[in-house]
């Protein structure tokens, strides 16, 4: 499996612990296992560096994102309705690539990374029904990401200045 570039076991009925050696796979560009019964945390190294769509979705999946997330080159992000927990890791809002993140409904924590917009071409931000609390980042929308038509939803507990 040395040579796998797409894996998709979505749908299924899968449970367990994602394997840590399957974020190991350097030709690994995307891997789909959302809708399944996995459980445990998300491994904590991920070297998969061609990694560009990451979708562990509707899962059961427990512990915080790891910071290795943020140092792949990746444009999809999808860990919604899962058990996630703590804050967003501040290195994802400086991803050049990032288009997609979607990570409502969990537990997550803390306030937005305040590179979000700045770094990114951020098409999407999703990140309903957590925790997350404190102001709005202050390039949430600067002026070229409203002009690309940034899809925001954020619900939370934000203090205005």
């Amino acid at each position: 499996m040395i040579a796998l570039e797409a894996l998709d076991l979505s749908k299924n009925e899968l449970t367990g612990k994602i394997p840590p050696p399957l974020l190991l796979l350097r030709n690994l560009k995307e891997i789909y296992l959302y809708n399944n019964n996995l459980s445990g945390e998300i491994p904590q190294v991920i070297e998969a560096s061609n990694l560009t769509v990451i979708d562990l979705s509707e899962n059961n999946l427990k512990g915080t994102i790891p910071s290795d997330v943020g140092k792949l080159d990746k444009s999809s992000l999808v860990l919604f309705s899962n058990h996630l927990l703590g804050e967003i890791p501040e290195s994802i809002g400086q991803i050049s690539t990032l288009t997609n993140v979607r990570l409502f409904s969990n537990n997550l924590s803390g306030t937005l990374p305040t590179d979000f917009d700045r770094y990114s071409l951020l098409e999407r931000l999703e990140v309903s029904s957590n925790k997350i609390t404190g102001k709005l980042p202050q390039d949430i929308c600067y002026e070229e990401m409203v002009l690309l038509g940034t899809f925001l939803v954020v619900y939370g507990h934000y203090k205005d200045d």
